[in-house]
């Protein structure tokens, strides 16, 4: 009978052991997961007659909250917008020399874009690019790739 028992609680436990080993591995913890990333491009300049075009494509499924900025070279935000972007789709936001005090004709800015959202590892879920083009034929001068930081 005592062999009996212990067999039933063995066999319970072991039971139980494996249930929860199941579920956690059918479902990992997303605490450990980043859920907000930010991405930066170096300084580039900009004169009259050019457009900066920061963009985001959202390869995810699940839609991204984002924050497109521009600054100066001291720091000082120029221009920002928040948008949600959903899976599949992408933003822009664009500056122009003449949207902002440029008296010296040639205006140097840093771009950066804050990402929070799409569940999972964010990071690899968007492309962000920077672009400068001319503003009357509409070609590209410049096209850049940014830096998460993880490099």
């Amino acid at each position: 009978m005592k062999t009996r028992s212990r067999i039933v609680k063995f066999a319970t436990t072991l039971a139980v052991l494996m249930a929860i080993t199941a579920l956690l591995m059918t479902n990992p913890a997303k605490a450990f997961r980043p859920t907000a990333v930010e991405f930066n491009f170096g300084m580039i300049g900009i004169t009259r007659g050019q457009t900066a075009r920061l963009s985001m494509l959202n390869l995810g499924r699940e839609p991204i909250n984002l924050s497109l900025n521009f600054t100066d070279s001291t720091g000082r935000l120029i221009k920002r917008s928040f948008e949600t972007v959903e899976g599949g789709h992408a933003i822009f936001l664009d500056l122009t020399p003449g949207t902002v005090d440029d008296v010296a004709g040639r205006f140097q800015i840093h771009a950066s874009i804050e990402a929070a959202g799409g569940g999972g590892d964010t990071g690899r879920q968007f492309i962000p690019t920077l672009e400068v083009f001319d503003n009357d034929t509409g070609r590209t001068q410049v096209a850049l790739g940014a830096c998460d930081g993880s490099v």
